[in-house]
């Protein structure tokens, strides 16, 4: 029970983490299953708009309240910078919905769920660059440990430069 109180802090802020993730992919199909069209580009960026926002208010709630229990009277700053400080990975889970589905016409649902999760040694990392987007695809099989793919975009006009 020591070690509990210990670590109550970080097992907490784990915790909520895994919902936060599981509420941003809920948001996603609920609304890509009824209401919005994944395979039009608007929708898909308005659907993980909206997906997004929807698990940075439940992260910002839960750790305000149960993992941090802040007693800040700021409540808007607070939520301003807990928002902005969080801004880039609505960047990148854009940029890589956008290039990933739209472009290269991968899975969506999967897509989705591989911006938030590392699954299976599956991982993916962004690199900019300049004018050049790189993502790097890396996952895992029995057979072949180590599949890697490597995709270069043009930032400004989204076409593939190269894929290796």
């Amino acid at each position: 029970m020591k070690i509990i109180n210990n670590y109550k802090e970080i097992i907490l802020y784990l915790f909520f983490g895994v919902l936060t993730t599981i509420v941003n992919l809920l948001t996603y199909y609920l609304l890509t299953t009824t209401i919005l069209n994944p395979n039009k580009p608007i929708l898909l960026l308005l659907a993980n708009i909206i997906s997004w926002f929807t698990c940075v208010a439940f992260a910002y709630i839960t750790n305000r309240k149960y993992v941090f229990k802040s007693i800040n009277q700021s409540k808007t700053k607070e939520i301003i910078d807990f928002y902005k400080y969080r801004l880039l990975t609505l960047i990148l889970e854009i940029i890589s919905m956008y290039v990933l589905v739209n472009k290269l016409e991968l899975n969506d649902k999967i897509i989705k769920y591989t911006n938030n999760w590392s699954m299976g040694g599956f991982e993916s990392k962004y690199y900019i660059n300049d004018d050049i987007i790189s993502i790097v695809l890396t996952y895992s099989t029995e057979g072949d440990p180590y599949n890697i793919f490597i995709y270069n975009i043009d930032a400004y006009t989204g076409n593939i430069l190269t894929n290796e």
